[in-house]
């Protein structure tokens, strides 16, 4: 990172990435798991894709805030790296929606299936076919692909962040007894 940046810009922009980081892992939690013997339900994909969603939303709007912000003249690097991953995490987390989109037909198909047995909860149950496993676990690896990048562009940074280097003190002069006094 050049020296004109200021530290405090700098360890923003750090803060904000490994903040956005845990936020995408968390987010890769509300998605449900792979199972074949418990595929998700609606309301289940309803709730990981309005958190997919909301993720989405963040990221976009803090790389337009990131842009706006140095809008008053030429974009310094750290503003133009910011953007730049915030705008890669955005698409790799829409990946991940798009993914998640993929399983919405099955399951919807599922609930109205009138074969299929009810399980305890009064939902009828089928099991997942190995297509809408592979993209449950899609969309897992691209949410967990955006953390991953997002963790390591705050490392990046804070590798580069180098610490001021203090002058080079000069040695301190000899001591040399001065002309005496006389009292």
């Amino acid at each position: 990172m050049p020296a004109d940046h200021r530290p405090g810009a700098v360890r923003g922009a750090i803060y904000h990435l490994r903040t956005l980081a845990e936020r995408t892992h968390y987010t890769a939690d509300a998605v449900p798991f792979a199972d074949p013997y418990h595929p998700p339900r609606l309301c289940d994909l309803h709730d990981s894709a309005h958190a997919i969603a909301r993720l989405l939303t963040c990221l976009i709007h803090d790389a337009d805030m990131t842009r706006i912000a140095g809008a008053g003249g030429r974009r310094t690097a750290l503003e133009r790296f910011v953007i730049t991953e915030l705008t890669l995490a955005a698409a790799s987390a829409g990946r991940a929606l798009a993914a998640l989109g993929e399983v919405i037909a099955p399951a919807g198909a599922r609930a109205i299936d009138e074969t299929a047995p009810f399980d305890s909860v009064g939902n009828r149950t089928k099991r997942a076919t190995p297509v809408e496993l592979d993209w449950i676990q899609a969309a897992h690896a691209h949410l967990a692909a955006t953390s991953h990048r997002l963790h390591q562009a705050a490392d990046h940074l804070h590798t580069l962040q180098a610490p001021p280097v203090p002058a080079a003190a000069a040695p301190p002069a000899p001591h040399r007894p001065g002309p005496a006094r006389s009292p």
